[in-house]
């Protein structure tokens, strides 16, 4: 099992909006590397920085749960499709220390094998 990860075994939020043909847009943040998603344990977590969120870009958003590993594996690869390739777990703008950064590459290897390992065979 890969160290660090299980964060990905609860229900995750994220914040998005639905654009006029139906293509789901995550929020991001710009960080050294480029895109970085953000997702949350609780549902509270992703209300917390919403007020933060300009009201141009944040305007429309929604609190999206992904709950079972297909919606784990759906939500990870449209980061990776919408060109982010890390990702912040829990980010609380009032917290003094450093964030940890994870890639979207090892979640989905995550998912892969939790998915690999609960199929029936």
């Amino acid at each position: 099992m890969m160290q660090g990860m299980q964060h990905l075994d609860q229900t995750l939020y994220y914040l998005g909006r639905t654009d006029k043909e139906g293509t789901l847009d995550l929020v991001y943040l710009q960080g050294p590397e480029g895109k970085l998603a953000v997702v949350f344990t609780t549902r509270a977590g992703s209300e917390k920085v919403r007020p933060l969120i300009p009201y141009e870009v944040g305007a429309g958003l929604v609190v999206y749960a992904a709950k079972d590993w297909r919606d784990k594996e759906v939500l990870f690869r449209l980061m990776w499709d919408q060109g982010a390739r890390q990702y912040l777990v829990d980010l609380d703008p009032e917290a003094k220390g450093k964030v940890r950064v994870y890639t979207v590459e090892e979640a989905l290897a995550y998912i892969e094998s939790h998915k690999r390992n609960s199929s029936c065979l």
